[in-house]
């Protein structure tokens, strides 16, 4: 199984260096530098299981209503075998439909980061096959200064509840004291100070 997850760093220089670290791993990376350009998307980033799950789940209950209303109009019997063949067909027509959509849009979490991100971030999508490249990959981006938000995977150093915002600009600003040479004052990090 893929897994796909983000990591925003504060400059080309710490994206390049964290870069470089991941190509050692088996990861797929993804620099999306500027604009977020939705027809150049792995099929990692897209919106593609959600909908098709979604399209699966709405055709297996409209199928059968449909089929109802047809086999009704027709003047036919309705039976159950009639029933469950309207809800495999409502289930493989809407679950083309939510594939075919969700293989085009971005996934909303990349969509709302790259909107975020201020001119001088760079965002990299980190696609691994792997929960231990997962580990090493959220090592190296914290050595290197990123920020990482996980898609459908909860990190497992997120060990205390915390407002994602707030942190997100209070990790912006550390690497800002971080690169004008200023001291890091400690403020406690629920991500890095949990224990592993």
């Amino acid at each position: 199984m893929r897994h796909a997850f983000y990591a925003l760093f504060p400059g080309r220089a710490k994206a390049m260096a964290a870069l470089r670290d991941l190509s050692r791993l088996r990861v797929q990376t993804i620099v999306h530098d500027g604009k977020l350009q939705t027809d150049k998307l792995d099929l990692a980033e897209t919106d593609l299981m959600p909908r098709l799950i979604a399209g699966v789940l709405i055709g297996m209950l409209v199928g059968p209503l449909v089929g109802l209303g047809i086999l009704s109009a027709a003047g036919l019997d309705v039976n159950a075998p009639a029933l469950m063949l309207s809800a495999m067909l409502g289930a493989a027509s809407c679950g083309l439909g939510g594939l075919l959509i969700g293989s085009g849009s971005p996934d909303h979490t990349l969509e709302k980061l790259s909107h975020e991100a201020e001119s001088h971030e760079i965002l990299v999508t980190i696609v691994t096959g792997s929960y231990g490249d997962v580990d090493a990959a959220e090592d190296i981006i914290h050595h290197h200064g990123g920020i990482l938000v996980h898609r459908g995977l909860v990190s497992r150093r997120q060990a205390e509840p915390h407002d994602d915002h707030l942190h997100i600009v209070a990790e912006r600003q550390e690497a800002v004291w971080e690169d004008e040479g200023g001291n890091v004052p400690d403020v406690p990090n629920p991500r890095r100070d949990a224990p592993r």
